[in-house]
């Protein structure tokens, strides 16, 4: 059995309770973190998906490590993830929420000051 590749990054997150709140199911909630997460992966990939973004965007990167890059996504970058993933605006959400717990479970990582902004957690690959 290979390792969960979420895990490092979101396995702390209790993504039972953000479901149960965003009265998604836990299922799908976790369907819809790793479809993004290969969906950033493939097209262009998180490098060059973080490279686009701070030099075309001026996105600040709040995190970086070897596991992933946490950066400040407005919300039309999250608008174009919900199109892509098919989720309802109460999966992403919860979507959202999962990715602003990981954050928290960085001590250098800051949520964004930017009320409209939410972090986004792009995990690098291996």
């Amino acid at each position: 059995m290979t390792a969960d590749p979420l895990a490092p990054v979101f396995g702390p997150v209790d993504v039972d309770e953000i479901a149960t709140r965003h009265d998604v199911t836990a299922d799908r909630l976790r369907t819809l973190v790793s479809s993004h997460q290969d969906q950033m992966a493939e097209l262009p990939g998180v490098e060059n998906l973080v490279y686009e973004w701070r030099s075309q965007f001026d996105l600040p990167v709040r995190h970086q490590s070897d596991q992933c890059y946490v950066v400040d996504a407005p919300p039309w970058a999250w608008a174009e993830f919900a199109t892509a993933l098919d989720a309802r605006e109460d999966e992403m959400a919860a979507l959202q929420e999962v990715h602003r717990h990981a954050v928290l479970g960085h001590e250098d990582a800051e949520l964004p000051a930017d009320a409209d902004a939410n972090p986004m957690v792009l995990l690098r690959e291996s």
